[in-house]
């Protein structure tokens, strides 16, 4: 299996099949119907991008100071680097896991490790 197909199938475990890559993205949508979050396939590593409220918005200075702060703590990003997207208004978190690594991945584990990501990501903000 290729990366796009294991990311398909976890989706579809998790989402009961109301989640697809399709052209190697997929939209997140919540069931208030909210957008949660967007995951962009690249050739070489794996966008996950956070859009953020208006109300959740904060200079940009600052949020790329805390974004900052975040990626220089390893025990809580590990490999991965979140950073602001050029519109001032969408969270990246960037990561590279080989495809041959995947299928060794265990499909908790890594959806753990994503949400505690998101919700230090969102703890850093909220400070």
């Amino acid at each position: 299996m290729n990366r796009e197909e294991i990311i398909n199938q976890w989706l579809l475990d998790i989402s009961e099949g109301q989640w697809q890559l399709l052209n190697d993205q997929c939209n997140l949508v919540g069931d208030d119907g909210r957008h949660f979050a967007t995951i962009n396939l690249l050739q070489s590593r794996t966008l996950i991008m956070f859009p953020l409220h208006p109300s959740e918005q904060l200079e940009s200075d600052g949020l790329q100071l805390k974004l900052l702060q975040l990626n220089s703590h390893p025990d809580v990003v590990g490999i991965a680097a979140f950073s602001l997207a050029e519109d001032n208004a969408t969270i990246v978190l960037n990561f590279s896991v080989s495809d041959e690594a995947l299928p060794a991945t265990d499909l908790q584990a890594f959806w753990q490790s994503s949400l505690n990501l998101r919700n230090s990501l969102f703890e850093v903000l909220s400070r």
